[in-house]
């Protein structure tokens, strides 16, 4: 799996690291059973620094009041009250602030370290925050045969006339214009960030989709913040796009109900009549989720088996960046219960470091139930210990915890789907390996949402090639979202009226159950698949089209309808052959699958057609309905009749309309030209009434022909039944 490094500079981090020698004779009281001596120097570094931690506003993130100690400005994200942004931009402009981006009620700006502050305190601010960056879920894709997808590769114009739009980070994407990645006219790039192209995630990411929808037009927002994604958001919906795809997640958000990221992101595109597809995030592995558990009274939570600690692992001896979230059951702007957070390890040189997060929940409206603690550690071992503590008069919760690093050793996938792939206005992507998708992998995350939503909804390939990481080089949910991104679009191209409800029932159709049999929270409805008729490319051919008699005046084509067709063409010429004269109609598809055509007027006027079924990715080939032809001689008391030929499953059908206007006539049918040598009669119709009809069939196709009888005297037409 490909982990993207957002390292976070150690300067920044310096005032929260606790570096003491004194820690490892500090006693932690009632360390957990089976903890070893070394963690338990950890812990009691952990506890040290979560006494000495300051006790700030509720609406002001620890982190970023220990980042403004480090300089004389600082980046700050500010949440405002329900409309009032404008207002809190003003007021950043008036202590010396300078706003970077907003969209919704967020803004990301730069003020002066000491305005912090005042900035808090502002009635319209709900929250400041540090702008942490979303979380990363992880030549021609692989994923192509994990979800058949047919033609391989797409048809050209598979995905033309749908604009998808793409969050994420596109380092170096200029290189792949016109290869990898869409030429110039179909590719729109803009940032909203102060720091762009700081990763290649989004680049792979866009080479994906590609891949799957090489004709649609790509718009490349670059945004890594909450704020900036608002912005991305509301950007991209200014610019029509059908589809969003972003394959990136922030745990540190919470659960989507519609009042979190999802309200910006998901929600917001849906209103839009957008489709929203977000990775599922790759915590399947890096969760843990579970009541408060302290057997020994001291304030520190128990995991399973006893231990204090859960451990996190890490390169060994190397920087490693890390962001370590715990959220808990408790109002979101109301948080009464206060837990607190440390991440703790050893460095080979500096011996035991810790990083605390230790924000207020006083139940006033900016406490929220999450602290969030990150840096860059050089841990001696490769592993971090995370540690969690209950405050005094804190209720027991249902505690969880989200791990971007490396792997919990104390895990529990349930509920690891993260913000705002929890949305129930999210498609959310799980990861399923491309050369066996029953393997479903082991960081792919698992519902449900806290909502109770199914999550992820499908899941698709990733471990796949891309020019960006390289072969078989792009793996985890970050690689599975675009190629659902993708195949939404094509259903879009295909009925681009629909919007999520209609796309998500239609995907669930096709999905392929995979795990458990039915709907799950592991792989959702399955995977996204496209085997077994799908809109992804011309459709088949319409089935046994054959001519009948309607009226004096009208004949009608029937078929068998098959599946995808938007649209039929139907094409006629005098030649069987098609290589003369030709003309042509489109007409929708629907639930009737007819034609009605004028019956030739003229003596001996002769019409061929063929029928191709035709949706925005092309038409089939051609299938031939028959024929009609009209005698009328010498004039309308003469001899006056049509006939129709067709071939359907083998067989000759050949049918035959009196069309004079009085007295009775004669029709005989045969197989082969009428007065030509080996012509048989195969039907006598004797005495027919005007508008009276004759049909046979027999095997085999050919020249078939009917003559009319008046007296002793007999007119004749053929056709070439195809």
């Amino acid at each position: 799996m490909r982990s993207v490094a957002l390292p976070l500079s150690r300067p920044v981090w310096a005032p929260l690291l606790v570096a003491l020698a004194a820690a490892a004779v500090i006693a932690w009281p009632g360390r957990g059973a089976g903890d070893s001596a070394e963690l338990g120097t950890l812990l009691a570094a952990a506890r040290s620094a979560l006494v000495a931690s300051p006790h700030l506003p509720a609406k002001l993130d620890p982190g970023l009041a220990a980042e403004a100690q480090t300089g004389e400005q600082v980046r700050v994200v500010v949440r405002s009250t329900p409309g009032a942004r404008a207002q809190v931009e003003a007021a950043v402009a008036g202590l010396g602030g300078a706003v970077e981006v907003g969209g919704g009620d967020w803004l990301q700006a730069v003020v002066p370290s000491a305005a912090l502050e005042d900035l808090v305190h502002l009635p319209l601010v709900v929250r400041v925050d540090r702008p942490l960056p979303m979380l990363p879920a992880g030549p021609v894709s692989e994923g192509f045969r994990t979800i058949a997808l047919e033609p391989v590769p797409p048809f050209p114009g598979a995905g033309a006339g749908v604009k998808i739009g793409i969050i994420d980070s596109f380092g170096d994407y200029q290189r792949l214009v016109g290869s990898e990645l869409p030429p110039p006219e179909r590719l729109v790039y803009r940032s909203f960030t102060p720091n762009p192209g700081q990763s290649r995630h989004g680049t792979a990411v866009a080479e994906v989709v590609y891949d799957v929808a090489p004709g649609a037009t790509l718009y490349l927002a670059e945004a890594t913040t909450v704020p900036e994604v608002a912005a991305a958001v509301d950007w991209l919906l200014s610019q029509g796009v059908q589809v969003i795809n972003m394959s990136l997640n922030a745990p540190f958000a919470p659960p989507s109900n519609g009042n979190g990221i999802d309200a910006a992101t998901a929600e917001k595109a849906a209103r839009a009549g957008a489709v929203w597809v977000n990775a599922a995030g790759n915590f399947g592995n890096k969760h843990w989720l579970g009541p408060w558990s302290d057997p020994d009274g001291n304030g520190v939570l128990n995991f399973p088996g006893g231990t204090e600690a859960n451990r996190v692992t890490v390169p060994a001896r190397q920087p490693a960046g890390f962001m370590i979230v715990l959220r808990w059951d408790d109002t979101w702007g109301g948080a009464c219960n206060d837990y607190d957070l440390a991440v703790s390890w050893n460095d080979p040189t500096y011996g035991p470091q810790v990083v605390t997060a230790a924000g207020t929940q006083d139940c006033s409206p900016g406490a929220q139930p999450v602290e969030i603690a990150a840096g860059t550690a050089v841990s001696a071992d490769g592993t971090l210990a995370v540690s969690v503590r209950r405050r005094p008069g804190a209720q027991p919760r249902q505690l969880e915890l989200f791990a971007w690093g490396g792997p919990l050793q104390v895990s529990e996938p349930l509920r690891s789907v993260a913000p705002p792939a929890d949305s129930v206005n999210a498609l959310a992507a799980g990861a399923a390996a491309s050369w066996d998708p029953g393997h479903l992998q082991p960081y792919s995350g698992r519902g449900p949402a806290w909502t109770g939503v199914v999550k992820p909804d499908f899941v698709a390939p990733d471990v796949v090639t891309t020019a960006t990481f390289g072969p078989m080089g792009f793996a985890g949910t970050s690689a599975a979202a675009p190629h659902l991104a993708a195949v939404v679009a094509l259903v879009k191209q295909a009925y681009p009226s629909w919007g999520l409800a209609e796309v998500r029932a239609y995907l669930r159709e096709r999905a392929l159950d995979l795990g458990m049999p039915g709907t799950d929270n592991d792989y959702g409805y399955g995977l996204v698949y496209m085997g077994g008729g799908s809109p992804f490319g011309p459709p088949q051919p319409p089935a046994g089209p054959v001519i009948h008699p309607l009226d004096d005046a009208r004949a009608w084509i029937t078929w068998g309808a098959p599946a995808e067709a938007t649209t039929y063409r139907i094409c006629r010429s005098p030649s069987p052959l098609f290589d003369s004269g030709v003309a042509c109609m489109d007409m929708a598809a629907s639930a009737y699958s007819f034609a009605v055509i004028d019956v030739p007027q003229r003596d001996l006027e002769t019409w061929y057609y063929r029928l191709q079924a035709c949706n925005p990715f092309g038409c089939s080939a051609p299938v031939a309905a028959g024929g009609i032809v009209r005698r009328q001689w010498p004039g309308p008391d003469g001899w006056d009749f049509y006939m129709t030929a067709s071939t359907y499953a083998g067989y000759a059908v050949v049918k035959a309309r009196n069309l004079r206007g009085a007295g009775t006539a004669d029709l005989e049918l045969y197989q082969g030209l009428q007065g030509f040598p080996g012509a048989q009669l195969r039907r006598v119709c004797s005495g027919l009434p005007p508008g009276g009809q004759c049909e046979a069939s027999w095997p085999g196709a050919g020249f078939v022909s009917v003559a009319q009888a008046l007296g002793p005297w007999r007119v004749g037409a053929g056709l070439l039944a195809p």
